[in-house]
């Protein structure tokens, strides 16, 4: 598709040339050149009514949107979401094509929208009530279960930030969860698991999985339980029952966001890397532990230097918080 669409050439080169120079002696203005130019064929595009049509655009503006964020995540808010399709209403006709392209940018779309709402802590920018069609109510194979997972999450999302979080629907979100991980292929247990020091806090502990599709369900299992923990209606707020939840859910928390960090570093899957240290952006401040703080900082700053991830400014963050905690 890029070889007949220029456009979608320059955003793919914009992408892939700005992963490699940060993390090489590269040209760092080149990248930015291909995304100008990518932007100067694309805007003419949009205005047309049918733009959303063309495929070449969505996946253009995906990847546009992948450039942004992937210098920092906060350029997910001010940069080109791509996928407005997805957005408004209108995205129900045209995911009911059947389109695998338009299928996998919708949820590479959700994907971006949960890593930038992990960092921001707020609502989905999704149609959440669309029905791909390769996410059946009812998984098929590992993908449709990998995704039945994602769109699980975005849902708990939806409901910690969309103005709306009744009980009832917590509950809902809680069978929906335990129903994917009841019912859930056996191949997606890990092939191997060393829980390493008997103290169970041992970031060499290792978890490995026998695909990407795995890897990546788990993270965002992970990510679903810890929204859905921390913003459980049914804690209690006041008393000594409420300051012992708290610790309970700091406890919870560090073991969510360590075992995730576990399972991105022994993946060769580097987005599991990447949704790990926006999770560690959102909640590394939580660990009080030495060798925990220790770990989270080496693979916040490991992800920047081996694989390019802006995290610099987050570290800062983190650490200052740490320096002000008594």
């Amino acid at each position: 598709m890029a070889a007949s669409s220029p456009m979608l050439l320059k955003a793919i080169l914009a992408h892939s040339s700005h992963h490699i120079s940060r993390v090489t002696d590269s040209n760092h203005s080149l990248p930015f050149q291909y995304q100008e130019e990518c932007l100067g064929l694309l805007i003419p595009k949009l205005h047309k009514d049918d733009y959303f049509k063309d495929e070449s655009i969505v996946l253009a503006t995906i990847f546009l949107r992948s450039f942004g964020e992937f210098e920092d995540v906060e350029a997910g808010k001010c940069h080109l979401s791509g996928t407005s399709l997805f957005i408004e209403a209108g995205g129900d006709n045209l995911l009911g094509q059947r389109n695998r392209a338009l299928d996998a940018a919708y949820w590479i779309h959700l994907r971006q929208e949960i890593y930038y709402a992990l960092v921001e802590r707020c609502n989905i920018r999704a149609n959440l009530d669309v029905s791909p069609s390769n996410s059946p109510a009812d998984p098929r194979n590992d993908t449709d279960w990998c995704n039945r997972i994602v769109w699980i999450c975005a849902q708990t999302f939806r409901w910690a930030f969309g103005g709306n979080s009744t009980v009832d629907r917590w509950r809902e979100l809680q069978y929906l969860v335990r129903e994917w991980e009841i019912h859930r292929p056996c191949t997606f247990e890990a092939i191997l698991d060393l829980p390493g020091h008997p103290s169970a806090k041992d970031w060499n502990a290792e978890l490995w999985y026998s695909h990407n599709e795995h890897v990546d369900a788990m993270q965002y299992l992970l990510i679903a339980k810890l929204i859905l923990m921390i913003h459980d209606p049914t804690t209690p707020k006041m008393g000594l029952q409420a300051q012992s939840a708290a610790v309970n859910i700091q406890e919870m928390t560090q073991d969510l966001v360590r075992k995730m960090c576990i399972t991105a570093k022994c993946a060769n899957f580097i987005p599991a890397k990447f949704l790990a240290c926006n999770t560690l952006f959102a909640c590394g401040s939580v660990f009080t532990r030495k060798q925990d703080r220790d770990n989270v900082i080496d693979f916040l700053r490991s992800s920047e230097r081996n694989y390019g991830y802006a995290t610099r400014r987050h570290v800062d963050a983190i650490l200052n918080i740490w320096d002000a905690s008594p």
